[in-house]
């Protein structure tokens, strides 16, 4: 097992897919839990102010909402409404 194949199977439980609805179209994208109260990393312009939803790691799919972003370095957190901590 090389050291890339452990390290991601390490973050993959982090990893979550982004579904984005903006006014005009749909956003994809990924994203990783930064704290377990459901704070999430991803690209700004995925999301780009608009809230969504979220497939977690075991299928699961529940939504977020936008806390905020930095357009210029296109990053962004979202925060999504989970049951227990992620």
């Amino acid at each position: 097992m090389t050291p890339t194949v452990k390290l991601i199977e390490k973050i993959e439980p982090s990893l979550v897919t982004i579904l984005a609805k903006t006014d005009t179209a749909f956003g994809i994208g990924s994203g990783a839990f930064i704290h377990p109260d459901g704070y999430i990393l991803t690209n700004f312009h995925v999301v780009q102010r608009f809230d969504g939803f979220i497939v977690l790691p075991n299928g699961d799919v529940t939504d977020y909402r936008y806390i905020g972003g930095v357009p210029e370095r296109d990053i962004a957190i979202v925060k999504a409404n989970l049951k227990q901590p992620a």
